[in-house]
């Protein structure tokens, strides 16, 4: 049975971490802390609880997360949801959920973004290609 995929909405609570597995394949950790918003009916905008979700990027994600994201940023995560089982130090069963991210990307809409114009685009064609056309533009 396949995992089931969520997205989450939030804002990130401590900067990424990122570490190597043994074979040096990259792998970051990012804490989100989201809840729901919603209007009361004199019209005023309540926080409900917050809940605070573990996320674990791998590869490319993880390097991109480590050097774009800072506490704080609003995110968005699509991915998979996994179940952990552990045992503590006083023996305890234990289980955590936890997402596996497929995509992370910044939240747009409530944050204010300043362009990087020191970083070139370069709208080539993939190699070997000879489609010109991107988004239905010719380049």
């Amino acid at each position: 049975m396949p995992l089931p995929h969520i997205t989450i909405h939030g804002n990130l609570t401590e900067d990424p971490t990122l570490r190597f597995t043994k074979n040096e394949k990259p792998v970051a950790s990012i804490r989100v802390a989201t809840s729901e918003r919603r209007r009361t009916e004199s019209g005023e905008w309540v926080d409900g609880d917050s809940l605070f979700i573990n996320v674990t990027c791998w590869n490319q994600t993880a390097t991109n997360v480590a050097s774009s994201l800072n506490k704080g940023d609003s995110v968005v995560v699509v991915g998979k949801l996994k179940q952990r089982d552990y045992t503590d130090k006083e023996g305890q069963s234990r289980t955590v959920y936890e997402v596996e991210a497929d995509q992370v990307g910044a939240e747009l809409r409530r944050t204010a973004y300043q362009k990087n114009d020191n970083v070139a685009w370069n709208p080539a064609p993939a190699s070997g290609s000879t489609d010109n056309t991107i988004w239905g533009k010719s380049f």
